[in-house]
């Protein structure tokens, strides 16, 4: 779908699209921060971290929020 019009339907200026991976035991989680309005990447990063290790879900998913959160800060600064 067209991130623009996602954006206005929702009323945000930014989305964050992902994907995730399995490669073996490891996950791979893509996180890109989109500029809806002109559908610009803003950010692009990629996490790791490995199947069966105790916690390593939980620590990525909070690792992912909190760089999701600087970035969007950046990007309203700029």
């Amino acid at each position: 779908a067209d991130p623009r019009t996602i954006g206005r339907a929702l009323g945000v200026r930014y989305l964050v699209r992902s994907f995730v991976r399995r490669e073996g035991e490891d996950m791979r989680i893509g996180v890109e921060l989109i500029e809806a309005e002109h559908v610009r990447p803003v950010w692009v990063g990629e996490f790791d971290y490995r199947l069966g290790q105790a916690g390593a879900q939980r620590q990525a998913a909070a690792y992912i929020g909190r760089t999701l959160v600087a970035e969007l800060l950046r990007a309203e600064v700029r």
